[in-house]
């Protein structure tokens, strides 16, 4: 399983891989996350294949991250 480290600013969800790259996403793509506090913000969960906000009903694939050509992108 490949590791994978997650973070976010009040712009962007950051993704950094095992080889030390990092791709973001800007968190207003996502109306659930934008509007939603810190907190929420902060209650991810990581798994083998993304990154869960169960709260919000969110679920990222890491591979979006950095194939986003590969994910026909809903955001709601």
């Amino acid at each position: 399983m490949e590791h994978y480290e997650v973070w976010l600013d009040k712009i962007n969800i950051y993704v950094r891989n095992a080889q030390g790259d990092v791709a973001s996403k800007p968190i207003a793509r996502y109306e659930r996350l934008h509007k939603a506090s810190d907190e929420q913000r902060n209650a991810f969960e990581l798994s083998s294949c993304g990154v869960h906000w169960f709260d919000l009903d969110i679920d990222l694939a890491f591979d979006s991250f950095f194939h986003p050509e590969k994910y026909n992108l809903l955001a709601m």
